[in-house]
């Protein structure tokens, strides 16, 4: 494996396992009078703090020259060997690595570099069964998901129906895009199909859909995403990602769109003029109080207008609400106008044939969630009765950019916008190159392990990656034979 230097770093303000810096008690409502309507709020529930800190090293430029480069020591034998483990997940052949020691012996530099980057071409263009799965493999690991065993979960709002989902469908969709040299972006704004098939013995991809027109009336079939083709965006409403990840509010996906795309934790978004609230520093970019909370005016509007939907059918009566106070905000303030978009995906990635919430509260009797619960501005005035409002232009992936409706009855969400402003993110695309430096450098992960990559390492090989249309073949071309690569 590589021996590089590697980049010191401290824990970062984070979500961990769960998001930080919320407390779990549970205080009454300051403003009960205020409206007939508003209950108890209750204390959204974190686990764990986190400090801040940054990284403490810069690393080594792609454009650092050979004389200055911290340690010059080239070895080409252990370069070729962990690029093909990593290429192709097994050793260089004996024939290989004797073609390459004996020009690294008895020939020029320039022969060795062009003989070396031969073979690593080969690995990632000539040998398609064993790259693609390594590139499954890495996909699965990224995603942290996949197996031979699906995934079972509720269907709808049934409490005995459940429906089976195949893993492995969203890291086979991301290596399908590397192997066949589309653009990285597509990974947010793909069209049906992108729900493919992978065959770990040939190591080809068989094209499969995510919308599945009979998935709702099959028995334990993967149901599919209930999405029609043309409004898919790739990864972001693949069912298997959205099972995957289910949980209360939909946070859970919410979260990790940011931590494996972005590359970073929650606060997803700084501010450089911070604002002093009481005891706490609020360093968000949204406005204060722009997510639900116990203050009067900002609160959840529920009975008689919007009365909450239960699992199996129903309603409940309770108008508790959780309350984002501002402990919460520097994190909610991005997660509450991101996880709607994704929350009418039931527990298998199954959209709500009239787009309602399919995820629950943490609210008393754990109802589905409402919309109003996390952006205020999403209360229904006293003669709307809707069961889901439209709420237009409430939702974004960062702050100042598109903005998207809440999709009522029959919309359709935008998802197609949301990934493509995704995929205009700078910083979503150096997080791909991030993640490919990790993997190539033999790194943990960039953030539950906190082996960051600073900006300058890549800023290179992101402008390669650019310049190539989000070609990750292409870059890793590039990556395995840079100069960097070669020296131990």
């Amino acid at each position: 494996m590589k021996n590089k230097t590697r980049i010191s770093a401290v824990l970062a303000l984070g979500l961990g396992a769960t998001l930080a810096g919320c407390g779990d008690s549970t205080s009454g409502n300051p403003n009960a009078n205020a409206n007939p309507n508003v209950g108890t709020p209750i204390n959204y529930q974190h686990g764990g703090d986190g400090t801040t800190s940054t990284a403490a090293s810069a690393g080594l430029s792609y454009t650092v020259g050979t004389g200055s480069l911290v340690d010059p020591t080239v070895d080409y034998m252990q370069a070729l060997r962990t690029a093909s483990l990593k290429l192709r997940g097994t050793l260089p052949s004996l024939d290989e690595q004797l073609r390459l020691q004996s020009i690294v012996s008895t020939g020029t530099a320039n022969d060795a570099q062009l003989q070396y980057e031969s073979m690593v071409r080969g690995y990632i263009y000539n040998s398609p069964a064993t790259f693609n799965r390594q590139m499954f493999y890495f996909w699965r690991n990224t995603l942290r998901m996949g197996g031979p065993t699906p995934i079972t979960g509720l269907f709808s709002n049934s409490n005995t129906d459940t429906r089976t989902v195949d893993l492995d469908s969203a890291p086979a969709f991301a290596a399908m895009l590397v192997s066949t040299d589309q653009p990285m972006t597509t990974l947010f704004t793909a069209p049906d199909p992108a729900c493919p098939s992978f065959n770990l013995v040939t190591g080809t991809f068989t094209p499969g859909n995510c919308n599945n027109p009979s998935g709702a009336t099959v028995g334990t079939k993967d149901p599919g995403n209930n999405v029609p083709a043309a409004n898919q965006a790739g990864i972001l409403t693949n069912p298997a990602f959205l099972a995957q990840y289910y949980s209360n509010f939909g946070f859970r996906r919410a979260r990790l769109i940011n931590e494996l795309f972005a590359c970073t934790r929650y606060p997803a978004e700084l501010t450089n003029m911070p604002q002093q609230l009481g005891p706490y520093l609020y360093t968000s970019p949204w406005p204060v109080d722009s997510v639900t909370n116990a203050g009067n005016g900002f609160q959840p509007v529920f009975l008689p207008i919007r009365p909450r939907r239960m699992r199996g059918g129903g309603t409940d009566s309770g108008t508790d609400f959780v309350d984002f106070r501002h402990d919460c905000q520097d994190c909610h303030s991005t997660l509450n106008h991101r996880a709607p978009m994704f929350g009418i995906f039931d527990q298998v990635g199954y959209r709500d044939p009239n787009n309602l919430l399919m995820v629950t509260s943490t609210a008393n009797n754990a109802p589905f969630a409402s919309v109003q619960e996390y952006l205020y501005e999403c209360n229904p005035q006293a003669t709307d009765t809707m069961a889901n409002p439209t709420c237009p232009k409430i939702l974004a992936w960062r702050y100042g950019g598109p903005t998207f409706d809440f999709a009522g009855t029959p919309e359709m969400p935008n998802f197609q916008a949301f990934g493509q402003a995704m995929a205009s993110d700078p910083q979503v695309i150096q997080c791909f190159m991030q993640r490919a430096w990790n993997y190539a450098y033999s790194h943990d992960d960039i953030v539950n392990d906190l082996a960051l990559v600073p900006d300058d390492v890549v800023a290179d090989l992101t402008t390669y990656f650019v310049q190539n249309n989000y070609n990750m073949r292409a870059a890793l071309l590039k990556l395995y034979t840079d100069p960097n690569f070669i020296r131990f």
